[in-house]
Formats: C-alpha cells, structure tokens, sequence
C-alpha cells in the first residue's frame, strides 16, 4: 500500500468517524459548531502531518 494510498485511506477514516460524532452530537441535541469545526480542523492537521511525512519520507 503506497503512503499516497494510506494518507488518503486515513483522512477517509477520520472524516467518517467526524461525521458519525456529528451525527451522535446532533442526536444528543448538542447542535454545536465546535463539534463541526473541531472535526474539520482535526482531519486538515493530521493531513497536513501526513503530506509532511511524505516529504521527509522521500
């Protein structure tokens, strides 16, 4: 599995997982856009660290 594969692979992972916490969060009524932004900026930081990776990596 290419790096180019497995950092794609893992910004889908935690974009599902955000969207399944925002779900939960709306369900608990928790309609906050903290939750929104959060999951965003958690997914571009750890994008970011792997396209930073790669570049070391090369």
């Amino acid at each position: 599995m290419s790096k180019v594969m497995l950092s794609l692979f893992g910004a889908a992972l935690i974009f599902i997982l955000h969207l399944a916490t925002m779900m939960w969060g709306w369900g608990l009524e928790v309609t906050s856009w903290g939750w929104v932004i959060g999951g965003w900026a958690a997914s571009a930081i750890v994008v970011i660290l792997m396209e930073t990776a790669k570049e070391v990596d090369k």
